[in-house]
């Protein structure tokens, strides 16, 4: 089900908001969290850093001088914890904070420390940081400058929180592994995330407020539109629309909607023209019919004059078959219900064929007809619908044709189209008038009174026909008052 333009412009701007949201708070809070991260890791690598300094090896011993300032590692809290082992991995020494707990061991290259998450006891978390180093000589201990005195062993052992690790024979890497409690770091990051997920909720409800608000001044100019075009009937198609200024977007819109009314009107004004044609032509023949019956049966008369009248009657009624028969035919065009059999035909056969049914009328007119298309002319198309158009076109031509006229056809062939040519001398048709030749209904003499097949149906049809085929038409006046019409067909085949 189709969405109105409401919901999916609210929906597309909100979802990119929500987009574009998601990814500004990924980006703050990873930005801050190592920002954090890096600053805690700092602090315990320099913790880290600071105790190693403190080891020394002497006397097949090492030697931790304790800083009575480091207490955070003796507070029974357990927010510091530090951890030596020698290369075997025996724990040279604890910190009393750890009190029954062990760290983890972090196994690290000389040069570089490693940071990992380490869980204590009860489940606690902490964050630790593992440092590989040698322990310092005594002479390394004296210092460059000579200036620096030694302690002498006692001095050292007095001193207050010194320790004495004894059982090393040789100068060996010393693993340590410093931990702090992380919990307020995680507290500071649960915070974080909590302050950027309502502040985003805010955003995208004010945004949400904001974009409706938008949404619907915006389409104000399309409401007015339909409010405009709502007001338009098929009794008034001669307005326009005109809302005032609309934006460039929607202008288009109103642009096509008038020519759209264009052509409805000038459709719905052709209709009516040919539904009031049709009512004429078919009423002039019926009234010929009736005329002959109401006079013929005025008084009693003999088999010959009876026999007269419903021959009138008879061709009366041919020529009422006819225009029904086009206007089906012109119907079944529009609705696209014909279908073509295509087959061989030859041209100049066919084109005699159809000339037959006129050659008394043009010998009455002593109209001279010339058919040039050659024996050998084929083409690929429907025998039945040619014979239609060949018959329009002629009998079109066999009445406007001046009286010791000329009918010619004549035909141009390429390898894709083949162009049959009629011409016929005696035309008084204007160039503008020309353009009018294929209308229903039409007829160049608005003067004739005689219907027939020639009530102005018969141009039409080839026209619809021609194209139908995928052909067109083309219709010029000449020098000398001749009428030319081309008919272009594709699909030319050759002997």
């Amino acid at each position: 089900m189709m969405r109105s333009l409401r919901s999916r412009l609210l929906a597309g701007m909100i979802g990119g908001m929500l987009v574009l949201l998601l990814v500004f708070d990924i980006i703050i809070y990873t930005a801050i969290s190592r920002g954090l991260y890096k600053q805690f890791d700092e602090s315990l690598l320099t913790t880290a850093q600071m105790l190693s300094a403190t080891i020394e090896h002497e006397d097949f011993a090492i030697e931790l001088e304790f800083d009575a300032r480091m207490t955070e590692f003796q507070k029974t809290s357990r927010s510091a914890y530090f951890q030596f082992w020698d290369h075997t991995g025996r724990v040279l020494l604890r910190s009393p904070s750890l009190v029954t707990d062990e760290l983890a061991k972090l196994e690290n290259s000389p040069d570089a420390p490693i940071f990992e998450e380490i869980q204590l006891s009860g489940g606690r978390m902490v964050r630790a940081v593992g440092l590989q180093f040698k322990p310092r000589t005594e002479n390394e201990g004296e210092g460059g400058n000579g200036q620096e005195e030694q302690k002498e062993p006692a001095e050292r052992e007095e001193h207050e929180g010194n320790s004495r690790l004894t059982g090393t024979s040789e100068l060996q890497a010393i693993t340590l592994v410093v931990a702090r409690d992380s919990s307020e770091l995680q507290a500071q990051l649960l915070f974080l995330r909590w302050l950027l997920l309502i502040a985003s909720m805010v955003i995208i409800i004010l945004s949400f407020l904001v974009a409706s608000f938008v949404v619907a001044r915006g389409l104000n100019p399309l409401n007015f539109l339909a409010a405009k075009i709502a007001t338009i009937k098929e009794d008034n198609l001669g307005d326009r629309i005109d809302v005032g200024a609309l934006p460039k977007e929607i202008a288009p819109i109103k642009q096509r909607l008038n020519e759209l009314l264009v052509r409805l009107e000038s459709s719905f004004s052709r209709e009516r023209r040919f539904t009031a044609d049709v009512a004429h032509e078919l009423r002039t023949p019926l009234a010929g019919v009736r005329t002959t019956l109401e006079v013929t049966l005025t008084r009693d008369r003999n088999a010959d004059e009876y026999r007269g009248a419903l021959g009138d009657c008879l061709e009366i009624t041919k020529t009422m078959q006819a225009i029904v028969d086009n206007l089906l035919a012109l119907a079944r065009l529009d609705a696209q219900l014909i279908t073509f059999h295509h087959e061989r035909i030859q041209l100049g056969a066919l084109l005699d064929s159809c000339w037959r049914p006129f050659a008394d009328r043009g010998s009455e007119r002593n109209i001279v007809f010339e058919n040039h298309l050659s024996a050998d002319l084929t083409c690929d198309s429907d025998p039945e619908i040619l014979t239609m158009v060949f018959s329009n076109v002629l009998a079109n031509a066999v009445e406007y044709t001046n009286e010791q006229g000329q009918i010619r056809v004549t035909a141009r062939a390429d390898d894709k189209s083949l162009e049959i040519i009629f011409t016929n001398t005696g035309c008084r048709l204007t160039d503008a008038e020309a353009g009018q030749v294929f209308d229903r209904f039409w007829r160049g003499d608005s003067s004739r009174t005689e219907t027939g097949i020639h009530c102005g149906l018969g141009l039409s049809l080839v026209r619809m026909v021609i194209e139908a085929l995928g052909g067109r038409t083309l219709v010029e006046i000449q020098e000398d008052s001749i009428f030319v019409l081309r008919l272009n067909l594709p699909l030319l085949g050759k002997n």
